[in-house]
């Protein structure tokens, strides 16, 4: 695709006119989010120690088609920013000086007059209650990114997928996580939004930075038949939630290759000492037994090294993105 020059952007959304938003904004987590003000949920995310601040966008669609979604387009208009730092798979990396420009683009965006998405029967679904919302969501909006230029810490822009999703993946979205009272459905929806896919978004970036130690953990995962076989049956506690309406039906990436994105975010929650380390490697070996398993020494020492190259992954991502925003596509 060819890169849109500025003017050729502000056309296109000027002949779409289209619009997104979300009102709940997950804003200035210092430490991985803060989601709607309600401190068990940010409790809950910030398990998994992450020096940097989180705000979260609907990915509405914003042609009338319900073609493409409103990350397609920042990224697209982003690309022109001279403060690009790299390009990753499906995102970017840009200096935290790009952020007035951010700001226009966003302005550009949610100014417009309609928001879509598509239902669980792939039906466009126009939602006109967002756009009273708009204005105070913008001014919000330009103001904590704004702040965020001073912090040090690395911006993560995060979209996440609308209700036509929320049913393939998991009950609860993300857009309407500040009202589900039952813990188990927002714990569960945050576990697979803010644990698990958030790592899947720091996988481009450690990809891109050629990590020694995410390679050391792919390889070892990919490549070691008997390592595969335990970490994709790791059961981690949040998957053991149970929700108070017995028809709820939770995702769960168990027993599955897609459970190392689960696996590595509850490892960094655990303290990166001996204690964790042998309590990490001893729940492997029992897996292991249950599962008619033989995990050699050389097996164990390769769990022992995984769990610190996952707290060395994290470390990276932080560095990396220190002073930066990230911008990615949704994952999957």
């Amino acid at each position: 695709m060819r890169k849109l020059n500025r003017r050729e952007f502000k056309e296109l959304l000027t002949e779409w006119h289209s619009n997104f938003i979300n009102e709940r904004n997950i804003k200035d987590l210092g430490g991985l989010t803060g989601i709607s003000g309600r401190p068990e949920q940010i409790a809950f995310v910030k398990e998994v120690p992450v020096n940097l601040s989180l705000y979260a966008i609907g990915d509405y669609y914003i042609d009338r088609e319900g073609r493409v979604p409103v990350s397609d387009i920042i990224i697209e208009a982003m690309k022109e920013s001279q403060f690009v730092y790299k390009e990753t798979d499906g995102g970017l990396i840009l200096e935290k000086a790009c952020i007035p420009e951010l700001i226009e683009v966003l302005e550009l965006v949610l100014n417009q007059t309609q928001f879509s998405y598509q239902n669980k029967d792939g039906d466009l679904v126009f939602d006109t209650s967002a756009q009273e919302k708009v204005s105070s969501s913008i001014e919000q909006m330009k103001k904590d990114l704004a702040r965020l230029v001073s912090d040090e810490y690395g911006i993560m822009l995060y979209f996440y997928r609308m209700d036509s999703y929320s049913d393939s993946m998991a009950d609860g979205s993300i857009n309407r996580i500040g009202s589900i009272q039952d813990p188990a459905i927002w714990k569960n929806s945050l576990s697979w939004e803010l644990k698990h896919d958030v790592f899947h978004y720091f996988e481009s970036v450690l990809v891109k930075e050629k990590s020694e130690s995410y390679e050391f953990l792919r390889s070892t995962f990919m490549n070691n038949e008997n390592i595969y076989k335990v970490l994709s049956h790791y059961e981690v506690p949040d998957q053991q939630l149970k929700s108070l309406d017995p028809s709820v039906r939770f995702g769960s990436s168990f027993g599955s290759g897609d459970n190392f994105a689960t696996v590595i975010p509850y490892i960094r929650s655990l303290k990166n000492n001996e204690d964790n380390k042998k309590y990490f490697v001893a729940t492997c070996i029992e897996i292991a037994k249950s599962r008619d398993i033989n995990l050699s020494d050389e097996d164990k020492d390769k769990l022992k090294k995984f769990f610190s190259e996952v707290h060395t992954c994290y470390e990276e991502i932080e560095n990396t993105l220190k002073d930066k925003i990230i911008i990615q596509l949704p994952h999957g």
